[in-house]
C-alpha cells in the first residue's frame, strides 16, 4: 500500500501541473485572422486573402448613399483615400459564438489625412454588407487631430449608437486600437482601448440587445494614409470551458493512474 502511494504521489504532482496549466489565467489565444497586409501598394485589397485565416477582403466606398466596390484600401494596408466625403471600408466575414473572449486589434506605425477635418479612422464589429457607420457593433475611432477617439456601442447613427469622445487618447506615432467582445454572459460586454489604455467598458441590456454581428471592418473617411498596418482577430474560450477542460484531464490521468496500481 505504501508502496502504491508512493507510486501515486508523482502522478497527483503531474495531475495537479495539469490542471494549473489548463485552469490558469494565461492561455494562449487562436487566431482568426491576422493580417500584416505584405502585398503590393499598387494593388487592391479586395478580393485579397489575409495573412492567416481564410475568406478574402472586400471593400467599398460610400458617397452620396451611394455605396460601390472600393478602390481606396490597397494590399499593402494602406489607404489612400478622397478629401471629399467619401466613405470607405474594408470587411471579412465574422459571426462571434457564445460563450467566448474575442479580441480585434489594428495597430499601425504612422496615420496622416488628406483633408484637415473632419477625418478618421476606425475599426471595428459589422452587421451590413456595406459596413456603413449606423450598421456597425462595436467600433472605435481616432479622429483626423490625432488626438481624439470615440467610442461607439451600435455604431455612429445606429439604434443606441451611444458616442463617447476622449479627449487627449490619440498619437501621431505607433498606435493601437482594440476592442474586446465578451461574450459569456446573457448580454455581451465590449470594452474599447486606444494604445493600450481602457477608454470604456460596455454591457449590452434589454434596451440595447446584442448587437448583430457578420463581419469585422475597417474604416476610413476623408482620405487616411495608414502606414505599417497589421489587423488580428483572435478567441479564447470562456474560463467554465477551460476549467472543465482541466478537471477532465485531471480524472483522466487519475483513472489511467488507478488502473494500472491494479494491474500491479
Amino acid at each position: 500500500m505504501i508502496d502504491s502511494m508512493s507510486k501515486a504521489a508523482p502522478m497527483a504532482g503531474l495531475a495537479l501541473a495539469v490542471l494549473l496549466t489548463l485552469s490558469g489565467p494565461a492561455h494562449a489565444a487562436t487566431v482568426i485572422y491576422q493580417d500584416s497586409f505584405s502585398g503590393s501598394a499598387a494593388a487592391p485589397l479586395n478580393g485579397q486573402a489575409p495573412s492567416q485565416g481564410g475568406n478574402t477582403w472586400t471593400t467599398t466606398q460610400t458617397n452620396g448613399g451611394i455605396t460601390v466596390p472600393g478602390t481606396y484600401w490597397f494590399a499593402d494596408g494602406s489607404y489612400v483615400g478622397s478629401t471629399s466625403a467619401v466613405f470607405g471600408g474594408a470587411y471579412l466575414p465574422f459571426t462571434p459564438e457564445l460563450g467566448k473572449f474575442y479580441t480585434l486589434s489594428l495597430e499601425f506605425s504612422s496615420v496622416s489625412y488628406l483633408a484637415a477635418s473632419p477625418g478618421y479612422l476606425g475599426v471595428g464589429f459589422s452587421s451590413a454588407a456595406n459596413g456603413l457607420p449606423g450598421s456597425l457593433g462595436p467600433w472605435l475611432n481616432r479622429n483626423s487631430d490625432n488626438l481624439n477617439g470615440t467610442t461607439f456601442r451600435n455604431g455612429a447613427s445606429g439604434s443606441g449608437g451611444n458616442a463617447v469622445t476622449y479627449a487627449g487618447t490619440g498619437s501621431p506615432t505607433v498606435s493601437s486600437m482594440t476592442i474586446t467582445l465578451d461574450t459569456t454572459d446573457t448580454y455581451w460586454t465590449a470594452e474599447y482601448f486606444y494604445n493600450d489604455v481602457l477608454l470604456r467598458t460596455v454591457t449590452y441590456d434589454a434596451s440595447h440587445p446584442n448587437p448583430t454581428i457578420t463581419q469585422i471592418a475597417m474604416f476610413g473617411y476623408r482620405g487616411p494614409l495608414l502606414d505599417g498596418a497589421t489587423i488580428e482577430l483572435t478567441v479564447v474560450p470562456e474560463p467554465s470551458v477551460l476549467s472543465f477542460m482541466a478537471v477532465g484531464s485531471l480524472g483522466l490521468v487519475v483513472l489511467v493512474r488507478r488502473r494500472r496500481v491494479l494491474a500491479s
